[in-house]
């Protein structure tokens, strides 16, 4: 029994408690805009939790085209546009929608009744902004014993095999024999090093341990 609740102790320790950080990106190969010159892109931002828990927010998605213009030079066209997206907690797209309007904020931050975190992140190096989802830490739940951990404990009691002086053969279990030890202390300070040396077996052992204990047992 002590062996297997040292060993479901190590797993308690050995697990830590899980937190997350997700990136919520936009809907890949979504028609964000109609024209791409030399790549599109985009930002998106969170706006809050709808009524299934699920993360709102907004996708701004732009790109530039040059070419010459009229009169000849160099002209670059502008294209942006604004989408409305859902996100569920495991940060996955669940539909991208028309624009609702809702201008972001990206200093914007919730949490949920869950401890569930939502806020904006400005990208290093770049323009663009990034909604960022924070789950909690929470300790997974340890599993139930299974037939292999119940049959573990029902033999985990550690046993010693002795020959007694007949040759028949016995298990000693460990409170045994840390009872004869305990004998063999008494007789010890009860008799001195002379019983030891007239023996010529420390302590009193005999060949056969439960001999010894019986022997205790009968002279106090």
């Amino acid at each position: 029994m002590r062996r297997v609740l040292a060993l479901s102790l190590f797993s308690v320790l050995s697990v830590a408690a899980s937190a997350e950080t997700i990136t919520l990106n936009p809907q890949p190969d979504y028609p964000y805009l109609g024209v791409s010159c030399g790549g599109v892109h985009k930002s998106t931002f969170v706006t809050g939790f709808d009524a299934n828990g699920n993360i709102r927010g907004e996708v701004y998605a732009w790109t530039q085209c040059g070419g010459s213009g009229r009169g000849g030079g160099y002209q670059v066209t502008n294209y942006d546009s604004w989408h409305s997206i859902l996100w569920d907690l495991q940060g996955a797209v669940i539909e991208t929608l028309p624009y609702d309007g809702v201008a972001p904020d990206e200093t914007f931050s919730a949490t949920d009744a869950n401890g569930n975190t939502i806020h904006d992140v400005l990208v290093p190096g770049t323009p663009q902004y990034i909604g960022i989802l924070e789950t909690p830490a929470v300790a997974p739940a340890m599993p139930a014993p299974g037939p292999a951990t119940t049959a573990a404990a029902q033999t985990s009691t550690p046993t010693m095999t002795t020959t007694g002086s007949s040759g028949g053969a016995g298990a000693l279990t460990w409170p045994a024999l840390f009872a004869l030890l305990a004998a063999c202390v008494v007789r010890l300070a009860r008799q001195s090093h002379a019983v030891a040396a007239h023996t010529n077996q420390p302590c009193g052992l005999s060949p056969n341990p439960h001999a010894a204990l019986e022997a205790g047992a009968s002279h106090p």
